[in-house]
């Protein structure tokens, strides 16, 4: 073997290894480390905005929808959506069929109340640095205790992506 080749060989595996760590520092600073109060990952697409909600703003919505909507539990996901939409039925089905012991959707067409707290829910977000186009629906909230884990807009049908965000 020459040195040309060790050489190129040793730099596919230093390259290997700072991907390796890319990867792993990534899952630290998304999922693994501790957040600071108020800090809610929300997912958009293929984008992740780390947002500083107000923490006392987070405990009122947690507390209006477990309170006005009837959501119990340590963890839930809750599903802001409409009836009308496809993508809100498809990533209910999810649900269903993945989590149902800790799904819960709400309507936003159906009940007043609940449009009112998902537009409180929207202002806090925007408040907080969320881009504007946040505005929609499916608008997926993951809940433990009296804080919110996480924010995801869209479909998304991957079990795993849910566990993880599930996770103790």
């Amino acid at each position: 073997m020459s040195a040309r080749s060790v050489g190129i060989a040793l730099g596919l595996i230093a390259l290997l290894f700072l991907a390796l760590g890319g990867i792993i520092a990534a899952r630290y600073f998304l999922f693994e480390r501790e957040a600071q109060e108020g800090e809610v990952s929300l997912y958009f697409g293929k984008n992740v905005y780390k947002l500083d909600l107000d923490p006392e703003k987070a405990k009122e919505i947690v507390r209006r929808i477990r309170e006005l909507h009837g959501v119990n539990g340590t963890k839930v996901i809750v599903m802001f959506g409409v009836t009308t939409c496809p993508y809100c039925k498809a990533q209910e089905e999810v649900f269903r069929s993945t989590h149902p012991e800790l799904y819960r959707p709400l309507w936003v067409d159906m009940e007043e109340s609940v449009s009112i707290t998902f537009n409180e829910l929207v202002e806090a977000e925007l408040k907080a640095g969320a881009p504007p186009q946040v505005y929609g629906v499916p608008h997926t909230v993951v809940i433990r205790g009296d804080s919110i884990r996480a924010i995801v807009i869209g479909l998304v049908r991957e079990k795993s992506f849910w566990d993880e965000l599930l996770r103790d």
